[in-house]
């Protein structure tokens, strides 16, 4: 879940974004006149899934967001940003190996309410998989863990 956690925290600032880009593929479809209306309305309904999903993770982000003190806040954002272990520890004044415990307790705390709302790395992995962004990002933030 550590992977999906980063995920979810490294692309809280990409959500709106996404979304947008949806509604616009949205309007631009129903503009077309010329593809048979169950086909536009079978594309649409599918975009708009999408965008429910990537709605979703905004949710989720702000809920294990609003349970984190600011000290696991910074930690998890630095962690989803890249920012070594020294870095973090330096500002917290912690050492390396206190900043990496407070990390692994704060997946802990993120993995408890991600399972809270229903979501495994399984279901994650599942519904995701068609949101380009959200599988590349989960690709690459995987492979540098």
């Amino acid at each position: 879940m550590k992977n999906w956690i980063r995920v979810i925290f490294a692309l809280n600032n990409k959500f709106d974004a996404l979304t947008y880009s949806i509604d616009r593929q949205v309007e631009g479809m129903a503009a077309l006149l010329t593809v048979p209306t169950v086909d536009l309305f079978d594309a649409i309904i599918k975009l708009n899934d999408k965008k429910v999903r990537i709605i979703n993770l905004r949710v989720l982000h702000d809920k294990m967001k609003e349970s984190l003190s600011a000290k696991e806040l910074y930690v998890v954002d630095g962690y989803a940003r890249g920012v070594s272990l020294s870095e973090m520890g330096e500002k917290l004044s912690l050492g390396k190996g206190g900043a990496y415990r407070q990390l692994l307790r704060t997946i802990k705390k993120l993995t408890k309410i991600l399972n809270y709302y229903g979501y495994t790395k399984e279901r994650l992995d599942e519904e995701y998989k068609d949101v380009a962004l959200v599988t590349r990002t989960y690709k690459k933030l995987a492979k540098a863990a």
